[in-house]
């Protein structure tokens, strides 16, 4: 029979007793497999922890760079010393624009004649 776990902000802990590694709040490194490029670099701060899968703990984590929250294992995150602000906002990049000149004054269309281009 599987141990049942206890979810709550403070943290995780099975019926087993055991503790976890990482608290919620804590700041993180995560250190995914090499399979994945498109991940936030530098540190993460873990939102939540969830109950075990498959013999793992796992940990509900988030970038302020990112808009989305991962889920990853215990076994994938490292203590961080590092400082997380709990709101970042993303700078976005200046718009630039130019101003084009107004044209002014009156414009004729030449009208191709029949006397420049002979007859064949």
């Amino acid at each position: 029979m599987a141990a049942e776990a206890r979810v709550s902000r403070v943290g995780v802990t099975d019926t087993g007793g055991t503790m976890r590694q990482f608290n919620v709040g804590q700041v993180v490194t995560w250190v995914p497999d090499m399979f994945l490029r498109d991940v936030a670099p530098g540190d993460y701060r873990v939102i939540a922890a969830m109950p075990d899968r498959d013999g793992d703990r796992m940990y509900r984590i988030k970038s302020p760079l990112e808009e989305y929250e991962r889920v990853v294992q215990e076994s994938l995150l490292v203590k961080s010393d590092g400082f997380l602000p709990e709101d970042v906002s993303v700078r976005k990049a200046p718009r630039r624009s130019i101003t084009l000149p107004k044209l002014t004054g009156v414009f004729e269309l030449a009208q191709p004649s029949a006397a420049k281009f002979p007859e064949a």
